[in-house]
């Protein structure tokens, strides 16, 4: 059982009569095809670069409060 028969991301196109499987790239918000696309979910290099920029700047890092520091609270 291929991909395509089983409804994978490969699923569509002319072997099971459904339209191909479109999503929208993630950097620019284009309209793309799944299926041969080699920079998937992304709808090119450029924006594939692009989003693997921002993840080295931390630009996904998630927000959080300060980190406890190790040492013992001070005594009074």
């Amino acid at each position: 059982m291929t991909a395509a028969t089983r409804g994978g991301p490969g699923g569509g196109g002319p072997q099971t009569g459904r339209k191909p499987r479109a999503l929208t790239c993630p950097a620019c918000g284009k309209r793309v095809t799944w299926e041969g696309n080699p920079w998937r979910p992304f709808c090119s290099e450029r924006c594939q670069v692009i989003d693997r920029a921002a993840w080295a700047e931390g630009a996904y890092a998630i927000p959080s409060e300060d980190t406890p520091s190790r040492e013992p609270p001070e005594k009074e």
